[in-house]
């Protein structure tokens, strides 16, 4: 119940930013999504000591969407973010050295503080580049649906039926049969997806997405789930009541999200943002 309330809650406002809102308010989102995972990133590491600057990954973090933003809004070719992922990397290197901290240490830092800023707040702004598209905010729609509903069908066929277990030193919850369950409910969600997006996908087209992002929204489901095992922690945050954290919620969207900007762009022929 508390799962559903909160979708209830949460998903119409959602809805109404991606069909009706600008680019901009879309930014905004994927800002204030971004900057939630990182906090929830960076306090998991901080539970089992490991080094790392939150503050300098979240103010990093937050932007690459805003260079995915600048470079759609001005038509830039790419430059922006080819300055921002220097810029990053530069800083990090620069901040660990004025510490003045053992070198170990400092490398470790550097390198923790790095992953939060690409795990999260670069994959995480695929999906700004996703709703940049012609008829984007269909495709955010659907990558949402897919993932989402692979994500339900996995819960319930594994609370269901679930008896042999996948992985169990990474996820101990986790079943053989939920991720068939999980797997089959993203086909399901690609084909009605489809449907609705008629004149973008064939239903060949559909199976192979449906698949496709079955199996990174699993992987992304086991990365975080690796990351809260080795925190000790059975959910990222308790920020959405039944549901977890913001990073439980968008583990399968971050491995999803460039697969399919890609597969529109270089499968389907459409042009990049512009």
């Amino acid at each position: 119940m508390k799962r559903l309330i909160s979708a209830l809650c949460i998903i119409p406002p959602l809805a109404v930013i991606v069909r009706f809102g600008s680019p901009l308010h879309f930014l905004v989102l994927i800002i204030f999504v971004v900057g939630l995972g990182l906090l929830e990133f960076y306090r998991m590491l901080s539970v089992k000591g490991f080094p790392c600057w939150g503050w300098l990954g979240v103010t990093c973090g937050v932007v690459p969407p805003v260079a995915f933003y600048i470079d759609h809004a001005f038509q830039v070719g790419g430059m922006v973010n080819q300055a921002t992922v220097s810029a990053i990397v530069v800083l990090s290197f620069m901040v660990g050295l004025l510490m003045r901290q053992d070198m170990v240490i400092a490398v470790q830092s550097i390198a923790f503080t790095l992953l939060g800023v690409f795990y999260v707040g670069w994959l995480l702004s695929y999906v700004l580049l996703l709703r940049f598209l012609i008829d984007g905010p269909y495709y955010v729609f659907y990558i949402f649906g897919v993932v989402w509903l692979g994500d339900a069908a996995a819960l319930v066929v594994g609370t269901l039926i679930g008896r042999h277990k996948l992985a169990p030193s990474i996820s101990p919850r986790k079943t053989i049969e939920g991720a068939v369950g999980g797997l089959l409910g993203s086909l399901c969600g690609a084909i009605l997806g489809g449907l609705w997006l008629s004149s973008h996908f064939s239903l060949r087209q559909c199976l192979a997405i449906g698949c496709m992002l079955a199996v990174l929204g699993q992987l992304g489901d086991f990365s975080e789930s690796l990351l809260k095992r080795s925190a000790g922690v059975k959910d990222s945050a308790v920020l959405i009541p039944g549901h977890g954290g913001i990073l439980d919620k968008v583990d399968g969207i971050l491995f999803g999200a460039p697969a399919l900007y890609y597969y529109i762009l270089y499968v389907l022929g459409q042009e990049p943002p512009s």
